[in-house]
């Protein structure tokens, strides 16, 4: 058994060894297949500044019109995996499992926020009307204090929309 400390540092090296697959020389690329389409997305509504992003990774989480974009789905739920280690502390997925300091996800998409039974939502998460999807959920983990303000989500978000994204499709996969 792998102690405390421990199991938080591989946690780390695992994420930082991530930071580093989203690369454009990437030796799976098809020599004779069109490198991925470029499109620049904001980060929010209120955000100034724009990343680059590769459109594969928006259109696994976020549903693009008029795309005949290959998705690298293995690769990017790799990454959801690993990134969702920082959730897994307050959250559970299975379809049996319990509530921890957050609600357990399992259904979470079209399902209303703040309705999960026996779990204590704070008011303005019951009262949000959020109804839970792709777009709901990546402003929110954007930064959960500013999307639903009064929150009790003591987590600071998510700030790449790669990040986002392959979060996202892990939870689709996994609940």
């Amino acid at each position: 058994m792998i102690k405390p400390n421990l199991r938080i540092i591989f946690s780390l090296v695992a994420i930082m060894a991530l930071s580093g697959c989203n690369n454009d020389n990437d030796q799976n690329h098809p020599p004779n297949a069109p490198a991925p389409a470029k499109i620049v997305a904001s980060e929010s509504p209120e955000a100034k500044k724009t990343d680059e992003i590769d459109s594969a990774t928006v259109a696994a989480a976020v549903t693009v019109a008029n795309t005949n974009v290959e998705i690298d789905e293995a690769k990017l739920l790799r990454k959801g995996k690993i990134l969702f280690l920082q959730c897994r502390a307050c959250h559970t997925l299975e379809l049996d499992g319990g509530h921890l300091v957050g609600p357990n996800l399992n259904a979470l998409f079209d399902s209303q926020a703040g309705m999960k039974p026996d779990f204590a939502y704070s008011e303005e998460m019951s009262g949000s009307n959020i109804k839970w999807n792709e777009e709901t959920l990546d402003q929110f983990l954007i930064k959960p204090s500013d999307y639903v303000p009064g929150t009790i989500m003591a987590f600071v978000g998510v700030e790449k929309p790669e990040d986002r994204a392959a979060i996202i499709l892990y939870l689709k996969n996994n609940t």
